[in-house]
């Protein structure tokens, strides 16, 4: 990541960033890459994404979201 105004940490930092993360087919395994990914010690989520200061925004259906965590054991 560039100085370019990105995140309000220093430079290279992600502090501040928000990522926003497309569900795809709320039929398909999309929601529930999505849930493992930012569930608390899963690929991006938990601690280390809230120490980095980086907010994820999830773009889909709720529905399809609470039913992925619910079929993978995550609420």
């Amino acid at each position: 990541v560039s100085s370019g105004g990105v995140g309000d940490g220093p430079r290279g930092s992600l502090r501040g960033v928000t990522l926003g993360v497309t569900l795809g087919d709320p039929g398909g395994i999309g929601p529930e890459c999505v849930v493992r990914a930012l569930a608390p010690g899963g690929a991006v989520g938990g601690a280390s994404a809230a120490r980095a200061g980086v907010r994820f925004v999830v773009f889909g259906s709720a529905a399809a979201m609470h039913r992925a965590a619910q079929v993978c054991g995550i609420e």
